[in-house]
């Protein structure tokens, strides 16, 4: 259940999305910039392009389990069943997977939003974002709609861990921007989640975060979708 505190700032952030803004929240390991809308995205691209060399960081699709089952083309249930165990536990991953032809969401937003979340024919999709951006990323859904972000940061610079650390002109573009104190993972190294890349292998790089304390991936073993979801 998510409390009512939790609605309201959720609610908030969605109707800034929904009206063209760029908003700031949170995520398990840093804060992001969040955006539904094209112009909004460009918009946040452009700050994060500011003082950069040209490194390249994909724009994300804030991602919950029925926004993956929805975007996503054909996760088997073994693999889906660990990603739904790791968000719960708040698990930071990235989904790298091919796009549902039929999607619901995908089709309910400007295709260069979808671009920017595609590279090499592959969509990017966060899991285990925070209770915040999750609530948000629900009440999208449950309109048709997607939320997409990035680091509140230059590109190849270290993720945002409070409000306060993140640039000035990031957090005046914003329509609005919601401190919920410091994040409560830290990476270790330049990557803050795990890549789970489903349109090959179940795992492709371990998280440079935290160990879990009871790992749902070896990361010493590739996980064939189709074989895992056989071997059920």
């Amino acid at each position: 259940m998510f409390s009512t505190t939790l609605d309201h700032d959720a609610l908030r952030l969605y109707t800034a999305l929904a009206d063209g803004g760029i908003a700031i929240a949170r995520s398990t390991t840093g804060y992001l910039l969040l955006a539904m809308k094209s112009e909004a995205l460009a918009r946040a691209l452009a700050l994060k392009s500011e003082g950069s060399k040209g490194e390249y960081e994909p724009t994300l699709v804030m991602g919950t389990i029925p926004v993956l089952e929805d975007v996503a083309a054909s996760v088997g249930p073994v693999t889906l069943g660990r990603l739904a165990r790791a968000a719960r536990a708040q698990r930071p991953l990235t989904a790298i997977t091919r796009a549902n032809a039929t999607s619901r969401l995908l089709a309910g937003i400007e295709a260069s939003v979808v671009n920017h979340c595609t590279r090499e024919a592959r969509l990017h999709v966060a899991l285990g974002v925070g209770d915040l951006i999750a609530r948000t990323v629900q009440i999208a859904s449950d309109q048709g709609r997607l939320v997409v972000g990035a680091g509140a940061s230059p590109f190849g610079r270290a993720a945002c861990l409070s409000l306060d650390s993140v640039p000035a002109p990031m957090r005046h573009a914003a329509a609005i921007a919601i401190d919920h104190g410091p994040v409560p993972l830290r990476a270790r190294g330049s990557f803050g989640s795990e890549l789970v890349n489903l349109a090959v292998t179940a795992i492709e790089r371990p998280s440079d975060g935290p160990p879990a304390a009871s790992s749902l991936w070896d990361s010493g073993t590739a996980y064939p979708e189709r074989e895992a979801d056989r071997a059920a």
